[in-house]
């Protein structure tokens, strides 16, 4: 180094730099993007599922309530008026649904989604059976059979669909913590270079 020249000095040390400078500006893309895949995951995936299963499960409870009203009701007219709001409760659930299942992104979720699935059916099955003694005035009967095997298989099929709002909500917090950390990260090698550099 006494033998180098002062500008072979300032060549090497101009040299480090870029070379330092250069590294940093990869790097900061490099995490950029990462950031930027956890937020459009968050974004794209974990809010919209969040949004449509708390759709779901919002659109269920209502089902059960107007369910309980058909029942309740003691003339024909009445009923029809509920039949009707089933009808409507059931359509927005359906919509959810829909939009819900091209979000599903893990095995987990997959998993709670399908015993979901079938509780649901159990679950409406058994309303089509208290439907036909609501219509009937068969009313002991029918409040027998939906406080029953119609309350267990609505109770089991709620839960499901609580555990996807909660999966999902997770996903959204983990996601962003992600984010976070590589932020962080980024901060602290990019002061650590531009030490470097300084002292370069």
């Amino acid at each position: 180094m006494k033998n180098m020249t002062v500008v072979m000095k300032l060549s090497l040390g101009f040299g480090t730099i870029l070379f330092l400078m250069m590294g940093l500006g990869l790097f900061s893309m490099m995490q950029m993007n990462a950031i930027n895949k956890q937020s459009a995951d968050i974004a794209k995936n974990w809010m919209p599922s969040i949004r449509y299963s708390q759709t779901m499960a919002f659109a269920l409870s209502r089902y059960r309530a107007t369910e309980i009203q058909h029942v309740l009701a003691d003339n024909e007219q009445d009923k029809k008026k509920w039949e009707g709001i089933l009808t409507e409760f059931m359509s927005k659930f359906e919509q959810a649904r829909d939009s819900y299942v091209r979000l599903i992104s893990s095995t987990e979720e997959q998993t709670i989604y399908d015993d979901f699935s079938k509780r649901l059916s159990q679950y409406l099955e058994n309303v089509q059976r208290v439907m036909v003694l609501s219509h009937e005035m068969k009313t002991d009967e029918a409040k027998g059979l939906m406080n029953g095997d119609g309350r267990r298989l609505f109770t089991t099929a709620s839960e499901d669909v609580d555990k996807l709002v909660e999966i999902n909500a997770k996903g959204g917090e983990d996601g962003s913590r992600q984010a976070d950390h590589i932020y962080a990260s980024a901060v602290r090698l990019i002061i650590a270079v531009l030490a470097v550099a300084f002292v370069a």
